[in-house]
């Protein structure tokens, strides 16, 4: 059953996967917050935080909140640096360095008390 189903899906995927779609602007874009809760990922956070800014979403509707949550590491460092080389324009991007407990969900916690006009949170992670 399982080669039958992954069968059908490569022979619907290959023929339609070089297939270029047309996207039109939307009437009307909502401030969406993205929090991304890093713990000791100097070693992929800035290939994360790239990915994040070359969304196809209006910079001034967009907010990031990248949170070092109890790093050991130079996670917090990279997303400073990071964010600078990057230079995006009307860009709402905070580093925030969190330690204590809770993990992800004390991220999220934190994340829904700062939340500039919160609209719909995004979770990365």
């Amino acid at each position: 059953m399982g080669l039958i189903t992954l069968s059908g899906a490569v022979r619907f995927w290959l023929p339609n996967s070089r297939n270029k779609i047309k996207v039109s602007l939307l009437q009307y874009y909502p401030l969406i917050t993205l929090v991304v809760p890093a713990h000791n990922e100097e070693l992929v956070i800035e290939q994360t935080i790239r990915a994040i800014f070359n969304l196809n979403y209006p910079n001034d509707k967009l907010e990031i909140l990248l949170y070092a949550d109890n790093c050991t590491d130079g996670t917090a460092k990279i997303m400073r640096k990071t964010i600078l080389e990057a230079a995006v324009q009307g860009q709402k991007v905070k580093v925030l360095e969190r330690s204590g407990s809770g993990g992800k969900a004390g991220v999220l916690n934190d994340a829904l008390k700062i939340g500039c006009k919160l609209i719909r949170l995004v979770y990365i992670g």
